[in-house]
């Protein structure tokens, strides 16, 4: 917790309540590239303290410890629907009602995974909340269980169960599973999207989400690349939290982060995956599959002029990370205090923060038209 996944924001399925990592993090120590071993918090060396929560890792410093706010353990109503996509109809009705749900969902304290699959797959979602009784939970899951008996009555699979746990016992559950669709020795080429609320409000632009949506699942199946594609949609950004988000964390705030603003405006993660063989060494190949991936989320883009993307799980050729992954006054920041700890920049990593792109060791990396 205290590295990639802390410095590049953090997320979870409790993020819509709690906040993300950057957050709900109280102190960070790390030492500096000249050696210093500084502590940094809402008191002292506020500037890393923003730089560390956000700012991308590899970058300011290298975190030794980070102390964390806890919260009490509380009972999550946990919703897990599957549904066989044997017609595009059904594909389309799916990413319909998730779409149009969206923003009532993370009103309600959902947070979660949606993972939409084109024909001959199983769409599934995976959600949780704390603020609703079982037979709220049900009661807001309810479309999404219809179509689900749907499915079974007319002969194809489809199931969906709300239950009652802990946090703990899900995510256990959903990364086992996770971790069983990863093979030995496959590489991932990422493409993603922070999808603003404003794509979810009204008919007219639900319906040009979920259409953008179902066409990148067409594409990318019909596609003939030696890759295995999924897409998914994490309901994961801090929407409720953001509300009540307190005014020493907000914009210039002792405790503000680094984090794009597309996280605080946003309701979506969407990430486009292709897994392939990592051995591969022909590097047409490789590149062709980054670039069809890279290709894919351009649709969601065009649409999301106000999203951004999440650094820890972004496209490596983003057409404008600066903007996409931080902001322009988040990133002036993050420049000013790179320059300041590290003017020889001795921690360096593609796209980051006063990165280097003439430096020899990303030479090998595909040469990719964005």
């Amino acid at each position: 917790m205290a590295g990639g996944w802390l410095a590049g924001g953090g997320h979870s399925m409790l993020s819509n309540e709690l906040g993300m990592g950057v957050d709900n993090v109280q102190q960070i120590r790390a030492v500096l590239p000249n050696g210093t071993y500084i502590t940094a918090n809402r008191c002292q060396n506020q500037d890393l303290f923003f730089a560390l929560r956000g700012g991308g890792g590899g970058t300011f410093a290298v975190v030794t410890e980070a102390s964390f706010l806890v919260h009490p353990k509380r009972a999550m109503q946990f919703a897990r629907v599957s549904i066989a996509g044997l017609s595009e109809d059904v594909i389309e009705e799916f990413l319909e009602i998730v779409v149009a749900n969206t923003e009532k969902w993370a009103d309600e304290g959902w947070g979660g995974y949606i993972l939409p699959a084109a024909v001959g797959g199983a769409s599934t979602v995976a959600m949780g909340t704390t603020l609703l009784d079982l037979a709220e939970a049900r009661a807001s899951m309810q479309p999404l269980i219809d179509l689900a008996n749907r499915a079974v009555e007319s002969g194809t699979l489809g199931n969906a169960t709300v239950i009652t746990g802990d946090y703990y016992n899900i995510l256990r559950a959903i990364i086992a599973r996770e971790e069983s669709l990863v093979f030995p020795s496959s590489a991932l080429a990422f493409s993603t999207r922070l999808v603003p609320k404003d794509s979810f409000l009204g008919e007219e632009n639900q319906k040009q989400l979920s259409s953008t949506l179902h066409d990148i699942l067409t594409t990318a199946q019909g596609q003939h690349v030696p890759a295995s594609s999924g897409l998914m949609m994490y309901a994961v950004t801090p929407r409720l939290y953001s509300r009540t988000m307190p005014e020493s964390d907000q914009p210039g705030g002792p405790g503000a982060s680094s984090i794009t603003p597309a996280w605080r405006n946003g309701l979506w993660h969407v990430i486009f995956t292709r897994q392939f063989d990592g051995t591969i060494t022909d590097p047409d190949v490789v590149e062709e599959i980054w670039q069809t991936t890279h290709d894919l989320m351009n649709p969601l883009r065009n649409i999301t002029p106000g999203g951004g993307a999440y650094q820890n799980e972004a496209d490596a050729f983003e057409p404008d990370p600066i903007r996409s992954f931080w902001g322009g006054d988040n990133y002036a920041r993050l420049l000013r205090i790179k320059r300041e700890v590290d003017p020889t920049n001795l921690l360096t990593v593609w796209n980051g923060v006063g990165w280097d792109e003439t430096d020899e060791k990303y030479g090998c990396y595909p040469d990719i038209k964005v």
